[in-house]
């Protein structure tokens, strides 16, 4: 597999302030589709409990996506060998749903209609709540990217095309064709333009973002001279007019140069780069609330692992605090506007018993405000950001285990 089909996680569609209503559409990615990850809760949790783990021979492989919440509660998630379980608002398993065997559901989405299941070959499957099979289609290709949602449609990135698909019945509204691999897509909140992170594969090539209209028509293409994009696309700011990304350039001595940019878009979609920040790991996440821009990854070479968190402001080119850790922060974050979350899995247990810990961080300082282990994630977690449901806790998925994790205190702020 490539490198960021590997190491990338993106998601993406709709940010709102902590006062608003949060839209009905929701990735197994990312919270919104804007790929901000920002999700308006605040305080850390103390308390926690785990779904009932499911029978070895319902998903002998374990998750393949995190949970997935759905409108009146509850939530779904997808398994490694082709199928999709939902999860009632009880926390009980509901019922299952068989996509196609042993085939792994690679991205689950679900709005206040069906949810969309996206099987690894690039099948996909629309389902009412109670599993009945709306349509079904295929981009006959391999995702490359993370499957969005904007207004109507479902977009989907595979290979060098960019297809959209209508939520209600399956059809085709629009295909961009192109040259480069579609690694990352996000819209923003009117879902008037779609953002494509558009990849060579190759240290030496030039990565661009481009910028599609409704239609899939090419308003702009944005391109980054001598860089690689290695994280998700997130629109920042209050206007949501501020692209941040993270990227890989050119060899300085054994190592590549890593940075996270923020580059502003005109509405004659024109842009201008705000800033450039180097960076000593490969920027893998990006997330963002109203002030900040919060960068963070790992990076291996040789026997030297550099893992970090580096929060920067968005309206100059100030550097808020930077974190580094003993273990690789694989998973994306979820930021509010007071606090950060995010698991991260210890190598063994004479490091932190439990193996697993779930972080809290102060958005604005970078200071841990709470480390809480989850006893029993001994093989870490699905590497994707904390999802909150509709009762305002963070649920996180087993890496291995067919087991979700449901964190929740008192003090949290409700999500809808």
């Amino acid at each position: 597999m490539k490198i960021l089909a590997l190491l990338t996680i993106c998601a993406l569609v709709v940010s709102c302030s902590s006062n608003e209503t949060l839209p009905p559409e929701r990735s197994s990615i990312g919270l919104t589709m804007d790929g901000s990850r920002y999700i308006p809760i605040a305080g850390a949790p103390d308390d926690f409990k785990q779904t009932r783990p499911l029978d070895s021979l319902a998903a002998p492989s374990g998750w393949s996506t995190p949970p997935v919440p759905l409108l009146g509660g509850g939530f779904a998630i997808g398994s490694r060998n082709g199928r999709v379980f939902i999860f009632n608002d009880r926390d009980s398993l509901d019922r299952t749903i068989a996509m196609e065997a042993n085939i792994p559901v690679d991205q689950l989405l679900t709005d206040s209609n069906a949810m969309y299941a996206i099987a690894m070959n690039g099948d996909i499957f629309a389902y009412t709540r109670d599993g009945r099979l709306l349509w079904k289609t295929s981009t006959n290709k391999m995702l490359t990217g993370n499957a969005i949602m904007a207004g109507n449609t479902l977009i989907v990135p595979s290979d060098s095309e960019i297809v959209a698909f209508d939520k209600k019945s399956g059809a085709i509204r629009w295909k961009h064709l192109g040259t480069l691999e579609c690694s990352t897509l996000a819209a923003n909140d009117l879902s008037e333009n779609i953002f494509a992170g558009l990849t060579h594969n190759e240290s030496d090539a030039t990565d661009s973002i481009l910028v599609l209209n409704a239609n899939g028509d090419v308003e702009s293409r944005m391109g980054l001279p001598g860089f690689r994009i290695t994280s998700n696309i997130a629109l920042c700011g209050k206007e949501k007019n501020i692209i941040a990304v993270g990227m890989l350039g050119a060899s300085v001595g054994q190592r590549s140069q890593a940075a996270v940019v923020a580059t502003e878009i005109e509405k004659d979609y024109s842009y201008k780069q705000l800033w450039r920040h180097a960076l000593p790991y490969l920027v893998l996440n990006i997330a963002a609330n109203s002030d900040e821009i919060v960068a963070s990854g790992f990076r291996t070479l040789e026997s030297e692992m550099v893992s970090g968190i580096d929060a920067f402001a968005i309206a100059d080119t100030s550097v808020r605090w930077s974190r580094r850790f003993t273990e690789p922060v694989a998973t994306p974050l979820a930021i509010g506007n007071s606090d950060i979350y995010f698991t991260m899995t210890f190598e063994t247990q004479a490091i932190v018993a439990s193996k697993g810990l779930f972080y809290t961080l102060r958005a604005a300082t970078g200071k841990t405000i709470s480390e809480r282990p989850i006893a029993g994630a001994q093989d870490g977690f699905i590497p994707a950001m904390p999802m909150p449901d509709e009762r305002g806790r963070l649920l996180v998925a087993d890496g291995r285990r067919p087991v979700v994790y449901l964190l929740d205190r008192s003090a949290f702020q409700r999500v809808f």
